[in-house]
């Protein structure tokens, strides 16, 4: 048998065989063979080695299956799930690249948005001050009370939260009564 098979297995299929005809037991190997055509086929081989009451091998049984077709099967499995996965992988860095683009995106437009809203709240903070400021150059009040409570109303409007008694007021009264 040892004499069929290709060079590449042939030392491993010696050393096997060799290992057998010293121990009892089942053994099984796959391995290539050469047929007298030339073609090679892959075989699975299985046997037992059976021995007289001194320990001598008397005989080797056992049986050659040509497993051809199923490693040839095994191999397109294989090299068929090689690339399904190559594919998968592809679509999924595809997909990453499509939805970091679509979050960037996202990002971008949120910022945008907030900073119309920011200028929108702006807008409608400085419309509600000058309606104030209109309405209170309607009431009868002295020309230094509306230019305070309207400075103040401005300042206030954007951050500085200053009350009548602090730094607006005595700023306004200077302007209106003059530096002295």
């Amino acid at each position: 048998m040892v004499a069929v098979v290709p060079p590449e297995d042939r030392d491993r299929v010696k050393a096997n065989l060799s290992a057998r005809l010293e121990a009892e037991g089942h053994y099984g190997i796959e391995h290539w063979i050469m047929l007298p055509d030339g073609r090679k086929r892959f075989v699975h081989e299985r046997a037992e080695t059976f021995f007289d009451k001194t320990g001598k091998p008397l005989r080797l049984t056992g049986t050659v299956q040509d497993i051809s077709e199923r490693k040839a099967a095994e191999v397109a499995l294989r090299e068929t799930e090689r690339l399904a996965r190559e594919q998968l992988e592809s679509r999924v860095e595809e997909r990453t690249r499509e939805l970091t683009a679509l979050n960037e995106n996202l990002h971008r437009e949120v910022g945008e948005r907030k900073q119309a809203e920011e200028a929108l709240s702006r807008s409608l903070l400085d419309q509600e001050i000058m309606l104030t400021i209109l309405q209170l150059s309607l009431k009868p009040l002295p020309l230094v009370e509306i230019l305070r409570q309207s400075l103040v109303l401005v300042l206030q409007g954007h951050g500085f939260g200053l009350t009548p008694q602090g730094c607006v007021f005595r700023w306004c009264s200077k302007i209106v009564h003059g530096f002295q």
